[in-house]
């Protein structure tokens, strides 16, 4: 048991929608997202605020932290619609969870164009 728990999207080219990121945070935390896929309906971001917020109450018992390492974000910005897009803060849901995820002292979110270089 670490100080941080870490949870890692490490090509953002295969994140498409809001149940992708959904299921990135049941992997991250042990939870097999297999029987989810069937009966997923779509949280929102409040949803998605709440599971992460329940989550986080888990870690916050444990003395962690949590990083979220968001790698190859350049494969979002490539995409037809996100082509003028400059900033994170300005992509739509789900890419928006990004920055929704921070919370101060708490949750910090990392953003690579790649980790590979």
């Amino acid at each position: 048991s670490g100080k941080y728990w870490v949870t890692i999207i490490p090509d953002c080219h295969k994140w498409e929608v809001e149940s992708d990121f959904f299921l990135f945070l049941l992997q991250s935390v042990g939870v097999n997202p297999g029987p989810f896929r069937r009966n997923y309906r779509p949280l929102g971001a409040i949803g998605l605020m709440n599971l992460i917020d329940d989550i986080d109450t888990v870690l916050s018992n444990r003395g962690m932290k949590w990083v979220f390492v968001f790698d190859q974000i350049n494969a979002v910005f490539a995409r037809d619609r996100f082509k003028n897009a400059r900033d994170v803060n300005k992509l739509e849901m789900p890419f928006s969870m990004m920055t929704r995820v921070l919370k101060p002292r708490r949750i910090i979110s990392i953003i690579s164009a790649s980790a590979n270089n």
